[in-house]
């Protein structure tokens, strides 16, 4: 495999653009090609077979593009997919979310108390109840919360707001309530969401965002193979299932830098 190969990195939408962005800084020198399934987001409505359809043709699509490392930003896509591929796609290293939120949570936690907010589907697969006792001794109790009405506000580029203060407020309280000192973003597009979660939130709570780990997960693996990237001002692509221009303008405030060129792909 050449090293001069890209990462691949897809979600249902702009969401996957925070794990994309920390991927970036960790690896300046790497290609991102991404994927955004915008045609199908929210990915929360819709069945497991749908979701597992839509994932195995983006896979397919990606790994034309020459690809030496796939990273599922995506909780529900990591939840359904990902087990069913044994880390590896045809000797691709394939990173997913969940395991690495489970773990930071696990080191944060300081009562044993963790919240999850995620999609329902995501929830109602128990991804990250599994995850956490299967790494926990001691324990801990995990509390799930979905918010189906957090991903269209983002992708729509509304995250702050009365409205949507009200909206975070809610879905919250049952958390709060439960006394949680940690709560796992269980949907790449959630930190999008921050300055509204910080705003109605108990300060004391710990917010975890899986990005920055998996990050240095995928250097780790890159180093280990041999094939961390020498390249200067490598050249990023975008790619969507939607529209091109709705993406760029919500996009680029969320990756923090201009996307350029989005390119739409039928699937």
């Amino acid at each position: 495999m050449d090293r001069n190969y890209g990462i691949g990195v897809f979600d249902s939408g702009v969401g996957g653009l925070t794990v994309a962005s920390e991927i970036n800084k960790l690896l300046p020198k790497e290609k991102i090609y991404y994927f955004g399934d915008t045609a199908h987001v929210p990915y929360g409505d819709k069945t497991p077979g749908q979701v597992y359809k839509y994932v195995k043709d983006i896979i397919e699509f990606l790994k034309t593009q020459k690809i030496k490392a796939l990273v599922m930003a995506c909780n529900t896509s990591s939840a359904i997919v990902l087990p069913r591929l044994n880390g590896e796609v045809k000797g691709i290293p394939t990173l997913g979310v969940i395991e690495f939120a489970s773990r930071q949570a696990l080191e944060t936690t300081r009562n044993g108390k963790i919240g999850v907010v995620a999609n329902p589907l995501t929830v109602s697969t128990g991804a990250y109840p599994e995850n956490i006792k299967h790494l926990s001794l001691n324990g801990t109790r995990v509390f799930q919360q979905g918010c189906p009405r957090w991903v269209p506000l983002i992708e729509a580029g509304r995250v702050t707001g009365k409205d949507v203060e009200e909206v975070v407020a809610e879905d919250l309280k049952p958390l709060i309530e439960s006394d949680i000192d940690t709560l796992i973003m269980g949907c790449t597009h959630y930190p999008f969401m921050m300055p509204t979660i910080s705003k109605v939130m108990n300060h004391g709570i710990r917010v975890i965002n899986p990005a920055s780990a998996l990050s240095l997960k995928l250097r780790d693996i890159l180093e280990m193979s041999d094939l961390l990237s020498a390249e200067e001002n490598p050249r990023h692509r975008f790619f969507v299932s939607g529209d091109p221009d709705s993406f760029r303008k919500v996009g680029e405030t969320f990756y923090q830098k201009p996307i350029g060129k989005v390119e739409k792909v039928i699937l």
